[in-house]
């Protein structure tokens, strides 16, 4: 009996481990991310001040909004010295070297030496790029490949302005991502109204099949 009951009892426990096991899984599992735009990195390169960064190449579109949503968030890895304040920048392309301020945030003070991360609500389409506005000097980029493009500007627009930006240049990557969330789905109503003519159905058996019907439609 010991023997079978020490089966049992090491059943239990595998049984209890597996159990808690599966539960430490679920617990850690993080929630579902947006779509990163951008990348962050300890930056090398000390951008001087009052000058407006956009990153309007990359490879694979990088710096590019990929679909039209929210940025919802940015980020930026501030190095252990020389630490710029920031405005963050999302631009649209119009013509040539002009593009459009659609979003802008700051400026922000980042501390020394970590990754920091600020919310923000900005919508954007496919296409946009991001950038930066340094209000005071520090690392902000590093060198990069030729098929890594900026174009700058002197100065800080503001949403809405569209400024003429001075002709890309090549081999810099700005230090900076942003996390971009789809828009949520405009409701129809197309439902909302087929319950409500549900209720004017004399009898009940109508009414339950006509409700059965109208939830199948979009909300």
């Amino acid at each position: 009996m010991g023997v079978v009951f020490g089966k049992r009892l090491c059943g239990l426990c595998i049984g209890a481990v597996a159990i808690t096991a599966a539960l430490t899984l679920a617990t850690a599992a993080p929630a579902a991310a947006g779509t990163q735009v951008g990348e962050t990195f300890d930056p090398t390169i000390v951008g001087g001040s009052g000058v407006t960064y956009l990153q309007v190449a990359s490879p694979g579109g990088q710096y590019t909004v990929p679909f039209t949503g929210v940025i919802t968030s940015w980020s930026f890895q501030a190095p252990a010295t020389t630490v710029p304040s920031l405005k963050f920048k999302v631009g649209r392309h119009v013509a040539g070297n002009d593009f459009m301020i659609v979003g802008s945030d700051g400026p922000r003070d980042p501390v020394a030496g970590m990754l920091n991360t600020f919310p923000v609500t900005i919508p954007v389409q496919a296409g946009d790029v991001i950038g930066d506005f340094r209000a005071s000097s520090g690392a902000v980029q590093r060198p990069a490949g030729f098929d890594y493009l900026v174009q700058t500007m002197l100065g800080d627009p503001a949403p809405g302005a569209t400024p003429t930006f001075d002709a890309a240049s090549m081999g810099t990557q700005l230090d900076l991502s942003a996390n971009l969330e789809p828009l949520a789905p405009t409701p129809t109503g197309q439902r909302a109204a087929a319950l409500k003519k549900c209720k004017k159905k004399h009898s009940r058996k109508k009414r339950k099949k006509c409700r059965k019907k109208a939830l199948l439609l979009p909300v």
